[in-house]
């Protein structure tokens, strides 16, 4: 049972995204507009997610965990 060990999900995203809100307001690699994501996601797997820009994940993750 993977939700006893997982706690969430997170996304990085290419695009326009409203983290906040968990929508995706337009992805040019993806040719999405206004897709609320983070909420298809939780209701397929019954966990929280989050989303992010694909840079910003990127930098957190040089930030935290280096090379």
């Amino acid at each position: 049972n993977y939700q006893a060990k997982v706690l969430g999900i997170g996304i990085g995203l290419p695009g326009n995204l409203d983290s906040n809100h968990g929508v995706c307001i337009f992805s040019p690699n993806f040719k999405w507009r206004n897709v609320p994501i983070a909420h298809v996601i939780e209701r397929y797997f019954a966990l929280d997610c989050f989303i992010i820009n694909d840079v910003n994940a990127m930098t957190m993750g040089e930030k935290y965990f280096g090379e």
